[in-house]
C-alpha cells in the first residue's frame, strides 16, 4: 500500500491535531515480550496506528472518568485511589506581587539536580550538581554541592540573600511526587552535618512552582497547573468549595484508570507496564496514565512499536538490532528529532535510524512509517493531556491552566496539538475563556523562590 494512501486511511478515524537510558527502563532490563499475530504487514501497521488513536468520543469518556476520580479524591483526601488529591502547603494561595529578595532553589528531578539562586524572578546563578551512584551518600553530595555553590557565589547570593535567622532560605522543587515525604528533612540534616548556613523553608511540587510562577506574571486568573516531564506528570487546581476559602490542591494522577476501563491501552503499553513493574517494583497497571504522557513512556512505547512492526515484517524488512531491542534505549530527544524532520526525504530520520539504532539503509517508506508511528504516539499523549486540562477546568472553573515540563516545552508540535484538542472538548464558545499557558523550566524555579518568600 502506498504510504500516503495508508496514512490517509488511518487518519480518518481520529480528529487530527496538528544515548541515555530511561529512568523507567534501565538498559540492564531484558526486552519486553509481546504477542505477534499472523496478519499481513499492511494490516499490522493499520492495527497499530489505529490502536493509538484517541477520537473525540474517547477523549470525552476519559475526561468524564478523570473528573469523577478528582471529585471523589477531593472528598476523600486521605484515601489512596487511582487519583490522589492533597492540599498544597503554600500560604497565602497566590503571590502578592511584592515579593523581593534573593532565594536559593534546589531542583530535584530524575535526570538533573540544580542549585539555583533567584533574585526577584531572575536566575542570577546556577550550577548542575553531579550525580552519585551511592544512595546512602546522596544527600551529603547534594549538601556539599550547595556549600560549594554558596562559596562560589558569596557576593551575589550569600551577601544579598533574604536571610532567616542568619541562614539563606532554600526552596526544594521536585517533580518526583512519589518520593517527597522526607526530602526536606533529609536535605536539612545533610546541610547541618556540614554546618552550611542554609534553612530549607519550602518543599514545592514542580506543578505548584508552575502555578506560582504563572500567577506572579499573568494578568488573568490562574485556575490550575500541570507538569508533563520526562518521568512524572502531576497537576494542581484551585478548589473553591472549602469553608475557609480557596485553596490550592495538588493531584497525583499517574495511576488513573488502573482497571483499564477508558484509557487506549495497546500491546505496547502492556509491555511498558510489564517492564516497569519488574524494574521499579510497582504494582501492575500502576502509572499507566503517566507512561502515556511522560517523555520516558513515549520513547519506550515508540521503541516497542518499531520492534513489533519489524517482527511482523512491516518495517526494516524484519531487521531488529540490539539497540532497538534494548528497553529504554530511545529517548524523548530521539522522538523530537523524528517529529521535527520536515525534509521531503526525511534525512534526519534516516541519520537517527543509522546512528542511534544501527538500521541502514532504511527505505523512504520505512522512514515515513517511523515518523507516522512517532507522530501518532505524540498525538495520543497530547490528546490525553487535553483531557487533563479539561478535567482541571471542570474542577476549578474557566481561566488559565499553566503547563510546564520537558514534554510540553521541548516536544515539537505538542503544545499546538494539546490546545487544538482542548478546543475540541470545550467547544468554540467556552474555549475562548480557557487559556493553556506555557511556563519554562526557569519559571518553575522562580515559582520555588516565590514559595520560599511566602513560607
Amino acid at each position: 500500500m502506498a504510504m500516503a494512501a495508508f496514512l490517509t486511511r488511518t487518519s480518518t478515524m481520529q480528529t487530527a491535531t496538528t544515548g541515555t537510558t530511561s529512568p523507567y527502563f534501565p538498559a540492564t532490563s531484558s526486552a519486553a515480550s509481546y504477542t505477534t499475530t499472523t496478519s499481513s504487514p499492511d494490516q499490522a501497521t493499520t492495527d497499530l496506528l489505529v490502536g493509538l488513536q484517541v477520537p473525540r468520543d474517547r477523549m470525552r469518556r476519559i475526561a468524564t472518568h478523570l473528573y469523577s476520580e478528582l471529585v471523589q479524591a477531593l472528598q476523600n483526601q486521605h484515601a489512596h485511589g487511582d487519583v490522589v488529591v492533597h492540599s498544597a502547603s503554600t500560604k497565602p494561595l497566590l503571590p502578592r506581587g511584592s515579593e523581593t529578595g534573593v532565594y536559593l532553589v534546589l531542583e530535584l528531578a530524575p535526570a538533573r539536580i540544580h542549585a539555583v539562586a533567584i533574585d526577584q524572578g531572575a536566575v542570577i546563578a546556577t550550577e548542575l550538581i553531579p550525580p552519585t551512584t551511592d544512595p546512602a551518600a546522596h544527600w551529603d553530595v547534594v549538601a556539599h554541592a550547595v556549600e560549594v555553590f554558596l562559596k562560589d557565589h558569596v557576593d551575589d547570593v550569600v551577601l544579598r540573600a533574604t536571610k532567616v535567622n542568619g541562614e539563606v532560605p532554600l526552596a526544594i522543587v521536585t517533580s518526583d511526587a512519589e518520593h517527597v515525604d522526607n526530602v526536606q528533612d533529609a536535605v536539612q540534616v545533610a546541610l547541618a552535618r556540614r554546618a552550611v548556613s542554609v534553612r530549607a523553608v519550602a518543599l514545592v511540587d514542580a506543578t505548584v512552582g508552575t502555578f506560582l510562577a504563572a500567577a506572579a506574571r499573568s494578568r488573568r486568573t490562574i485556575v490550575a497547573a500541570m507538569t508533563i516531564d520526562t518521568a512524572a506528570t502531576t497537576a494542581a487546581f484551585v478548589d473553591k468549595s472549602g469553608k475557609s476559602g480557596p485553596r490550592l490542591m495538588t493531584v497525583d494522577w499517574s495511576s488513573l484508570d488502573r482497571a483499564g476501563i477508558v484509557l487506549p491501552v495497546t500491546s505496547m503499553d502492556e509491555s511498558v507496564d510489564a517492564v516497569a513493574a519488574l524494574t521499579t517494583q510497582h504494582a501492575p497497571n500502576a502509572g499507566g496514565w503517566a507512561k502515556m504522557l511522560t517523555g520516558a513512556g513515549l520513547a519506550e512505547t515508540a521503541r516497542l512499536a518499531l520492534v513489533q512492526l519489524a517482527a511482523q515484517s512491516a518495517l526494516f524488512a524484519g531487521q531488529r538490532t540490539n539497540a532497538v531491542l534494548t528497553p529504554g534505549y530511545l529517548t524523548l530527544a530521539d522522538l523530537a528529532v523524528i517529529e521535527a524532520d520536515t525534509t521531503p526525504a526525511l534525512l534526519r530520520v534516516r541519520t537517527l535510524l543509522r546512528d542511534r539504532l544501527g538500521i541502514a539503509p532504511a527505505s523512504l517508506t520505512d522512514r515515513q512509517l517511523v515518523k507516522a508511528v512517532v507522530q501518532q504516539i505524540g498525538t495520543r499523549a497530547a490528546r490525553l493531556a487535553a483531557v487533563g486540562v479539561f478535567a482541571l477546568v471542570e474542577m476549578a472553573g474557566d481561566g488559565v491552566v499553566a503547563v510546564s515540563g520537558d514534554v510540553w516545552n521541548s516536544y515539537p508540535g505538542f503544545q499546538e496539538r494539546v490546545r487544538a484538542a482542548v478546543r475540541e472538548l470545550l467547544g468554540p464558545d467556552r474555549a475562548v475563556h480557557v487559556c493553556v499557558e506555557s511556563v519554562a523550566a526557569e519559571g518553575v524555579l522562580v515559582g520555588g523562590a516565590l514559595a520560599a518568600s511566602m513560607a
